[in-house]
């Protein structure tokens, strides 16, 4: 906000200069009002812009480097064979979640910008509703997503699987509908699927069938063919998007099957 008033301020300087200092015709101040608003507004966004890019290039330092050390740790954990998968899973969400606390605390610097551009708000809500979002903290990642923007399948998807497990279910079809154009095919597969995971949830095979069918000429992905081959041969049960991996088990609407391990070195067999 205080960018375009900045901006305003500038095209009215240099539009009186034109006018009352130097003469100029209407053509010149029209030309100098636009000239000072720019002068003004074009350096400012860029700041604005590096400024913002650098305090999300430094959340998303936090947690790659987080994420390199929780991976460094499963492949110990595994080479040793000691742990359950339970036990491993557990240990590396507590984790993560002090990484994501940590992330947000470095996001918080992006605070004083808010009141020199609205999109910086928007952005910084988005990303702090994914993050709150990650960690199962639901109740502030609702609130956080809802002021964001709907910029990636991903965010949108993460709003679908709220309103879905807040027994809205038609909100969230009508949200799909709502943005579906803007990630055909493959580009918008979590949330093409997503869908179709809750019609079969709210026994709507048939629709779910004809949905996948239509989605089929739009995309070669192998969990669309899949399920509607599924559901096209009566195998509703068989329906499933966990060939998407880690994109669908990040909306924690269903848990990945973990396989049992056994532990040596004197450990009770499991």
């Amino acid at each position: 906000m205080l960018a375009l008033i900045v901006g305003i301020l500038s095209a009215l300087l240099f539009g009186w200069l034109a006018w009352f200092v130097f003469g100029f015709g209407p053509i010149l101040v029209g030309l100098f009002t636009v000239f000072g608003f720019l002068l003004a507004m074009i350096p400012l966004n860029l700041w604005l812009k590096r400024r913002m890019e650098k305090i999300f290039a430094e959340v998303q330092g936090v947690i790659e480097r987080d994420q390199q050390k929780m991976r460094r740790q499963v492949s110990q954990l595994q080479g040793r064979m000691q742990g359950s998968p339970k036990g491993i899973q557990k240990q590396l969400e507590k984790q993560q979640t002090a990484s994501i606390r940590e992330a947000l605390k470095v996001l918080d610097q992006i605070t004083p910008l808010y009141k020199w551009n609205v999109l910086a708000k928007k952005q910084a809500h988005t990303l702090r509703g994914q993050l709150l979002f990650q960690i199962k903290d639901f109740e502030n990642a609702d609130r956080y997503l809802e002021q964001g923007m709907n910029v990636d399948p991903m965010t949108v998807a993460m709003k679908m699987a709220r309103l879905y497990q807040k027994n809205q279910a038609e909100a969230a079809e009508k949200l799909y509908r709502k943005v579906k154009r803007r990630f055909k095919g493959d580009k918008g597969i979590v949330l093409h699927c997503l869908h179709a995971w809750i019609l079969i949830k709210k026994d709507r095979a048939d629709e779910a069938l004809q949905f996948l069918t239509d989605l089929k000429e739009k995309t070669d992905h192998q969990v669309v063919r899949d399920n509607w081959e599924h559901l096209a041969n009566g195998r509703v049960r068989s329906f499933s998007n966990a060939g998407l991996g880690e994109l669908w088990y990040a909306l924690h609407l269903e848990q990945p099957k973990t396989a049992r391990v056994k532990q040596y070195g004197g450990g009770r067999r499991r």
